[in-house]
């Protein structure tokens, strides 16, 4: 989910199609770090398993 997520905020970048504005992929950017944070939570709960 969070490579989907940050595959949609910097596609428009990778293809030189800049119409958002750099405060829009700063936004998607930090929303995907705390899908980040969440998931290595997760895996952190796992591994103590």
């Amino acid at each position: 989910m969070a490579a989907v997520k940050m595959a949609g905020a910097l596609n428009s970048l990778a293809y030189g199609r800049t119409h958002h504005e750099s405060g829009f992929i700063i936004a998607n950017l930090k929303r995907i770090l705390d899908h980040l944070h969440k998931i290595q939570s997760y895996l952190d709960a796992i591994k103590d398993k």
